[in-house]
């Protein structure tokens, strides 16, 4: 994987018959310097409507936000789109796409999300909503079991409070970790790392600890089993050897 793509934002209201600006963000995700081709377009059914090309640098592991520009046709109807973002390099690629309606009114055009969306948005919140006051509702039938499982969760809480707190720790390290870049510098590491150089050596040694490990383990059970065995003790009478005085 050389590099991604993905689109940030439009500019909105547009004037027809002008460019208008979008950003988007691109990727290097590993040790890759070359110029890459980033191909935008606006199509309907298949048909292009406007498109255009970028030609950028970029560096190994190197994030880029960028902002560009695309013509905007006078003749363009409401309805809807297909915006795409496709970043190619020799045989590679990598694309990026967002269904967009465009509100066309007196000259100008609005970029906005899919009445669908908005829709499908809205059972969401009332879903949402409807199992709240449901939840609640239940609980009030049951409040004197729920008051005795609180206080049983209470007891448990104070006999793990270790725990917990280690926990919500690790939980606490962890985010700060991901929002400082920790994560993503190890993983930059991780690639840089030339595995099919090491990697040899990784499977030599894991089988050289596997070989000692099942070694080990046969010496302690051969030591076990010659423990349980029992060696009869010979004994051995001592003879007496009585000698003539001449």
């Amino acid at each position: 994987k050389l590099f991604d793509i993905e689109i940030l934002d439009f500019e909105s209201p547009i004037p027809l018959g002008e460019f208008f600006s979008f950003a988007y963000l691109i990727k290097g995700m590993a040790d890759f310097n070359h110029d890459v081709e980033v191909n935008f377009q606006i199509e309907k059914d298949g048909e292009v409507i406007s498109s255009g090309k970028d030609t950028i640098y970029l560096g190994s592991f190197d994030e880029k936000t960028k902002t560009s520009k695309l013509f905007l046709p006078s003749d363009i109807t409401s309805g809807k789109y297909i915006f795409s973002i496709t970043v190619s390099y020799e045989h590679y690629t990598a694309e990026s796409h967002r269904t967009i309606e465009i509100s066309v009114e007196e000259g100008r055009a609005s970029i906005g999300i899919l009445p669908e969306a908005r829709r499908r948005l809205g059972i969401i919140l009332i879903l949402a909503g409807l199992s709240t006051v449901l939840l609640l509702f239940i609980i009030y039938l049951q409040r004197k079991k729920v008051k005795s499982m609180i206080i049983e969760e209470q007891r448990w809480m104070k006999k793990h409070k270790i725990s917990i707190l280690t926990f919500f720790l690790f939980v606490i390290l962890g985010t700060l970790a991901y929002y400082c870049g920790v994560f993503k510098i190890l993983a930059n590491w991780i690639s840089s790392i030339p595995w099919r150089t090491i990697l040899p050596y990784i499977y030599y040694g894991v089988g050289a600890l596997i070989t000692l490990a099942i070694l080990i383990i046969l010496v302690i059970f051969l030591k076990k089993k010659l423990k349980r065995i029992k060696i009869p003790k010979i004994k051995i009478r001592r003879v007496k050897v009585q000698t003539e005085k001449i």
